[in-house]
């Protein structure tokens, strides 16, 4: 993430500070989108939730 690499570039309080919350935003984001998202979606979503890993990393082998 860039935001860890800037954090540790400038050595700041300050830009650690807002690097932590932005780093707790941008993990925290999907937990408020996805119900909203699958709400919307039905389906579709739900079958791409199966697919697609949350974060990094391949879910399963069978991706079609």
């Amino acid at each position: 993430m860039n935001i860890i690499g800037y954090m540790l570039l400038t050595n700041s309080w300050m830009v650690w500070v807002i690097g932590v919350l932005a780093v707790a935003l941008n993990l925290l984001a999907p937990f408020v989108e996805e119900p909203w998202l699958e709400a919307h979606y039905g389906e579709f979503y739900r079958d791409y939730m199966r697919r697609v890993p949350r974060y990094i990393g391949r879910k399963s082998k069978d991706i079609v």
